[in-house]
Formats: structure tokens, C-alpha cells, sequence
């Protein structure tokens, strides 16, 4: 399982999610007609996140993109319950640690249907989901 995120293959999502930032740049006049173009055949050809953070690296976030949780830890637990504001995007990234995420109480503050993506070694992930 890599470990290093920037070569981690990038989804149709992530190169969206790019050429979303590199739209609101050009039209905000901060790349040229010729750097706009040569960006995004760049983020149409990406492979990894690394080369994707590159092509945006020195432009503002899109507002919505940046919304995310990060889970970043090794050993122990991370549990998320009760009433907490549940983002668009989730990113677990831990060693020997088990992460449960209760949604029952969660309140969704994103329109835009989300992702969890999952890096565990050792380890487990759990999302308790309301009863129907």
C-alpha cells in the first residue's frame, strides 16, 4: 500500500477537481490563454496527485474543494460521533489504528455528493450509518 500520497494514481474526480481550479483561474485572469491550455492538457494527462498539485500549486483553492477532513494518525483510535459537521470529502490515512465514524447525528454541510478515500495499515475503519 503506498504510503507517499503524491504518487498515488489519480480518479476522473481528482483531475475534475483540478480542472475546476484551473477554469476559475483563467477566467479570474491569473493564467494566460497559452498557460491556461498548457495546464489543462497537463491535468487531462496527470497520472498522479503530485502532478495534479503541481499544476495548481501556485493558484487559490476553489471555493467547496477545500472542504475536507483529514484523518492522519498511527496507533491508537480516532472516533467521530455524536453531532459533527460531516464535509464532502474524507481522507483516512493511519497505521495500527482503528477509525469509526458515526453518522447518525453527522450534519452533512456539503450539496455535493462526497468520497472516503481509505489508507490503513494494520488497522480498520467503520461508519455506523443511521437506521432507515
Amino acid at each position: 500500500m503506498p504510503t507517499d500520497l503524491p504518487a498515488m494514481r489519480a480518479s476522473h474526480d481528482d483531475r475534475e477537481r483540478a480542472l475546476e481550479a484551473l477554469r476559475v483561474a483563467g477566467g479570474d485572469g491569473r493564467l494566460g490563454a497559452e498557460e491556461l491550455e498548457t495546464r489543462v492538457e497537463g491535468a487531462l494527462n496527470a497520472r498522479t496527485l503530485g502532478e495534479l498539485a503541481a499544476l495548481t500549486a501556485d493558484l487559490p483553492s476553489v471555493p467547496g474543494t477545500k472542504e475536507a477532513l483529514v484523518i492522519a494518525q498511527e496507533g491508537g483510535k480516532y472516533v467521530k460521533d455524536g453531532r459533527w459537521p460531516m464535509p464532502a470529502h474524507i481522507e483516512i490515512r493511519t497505521q495500527l489504528c482503528k477509525v469509526t465514524l458515526d453518522l447518525t447525528e453527522a450534519t452533512i454541510t456539503s450539496n455535493a455528493c462526497g468520497s472516503t478515500r481509505t489508507w490503513c495499515t494494520a488497522g480498520s475503519s467503520s461508519s455506523p450509518r443511521p437506521a432507515r
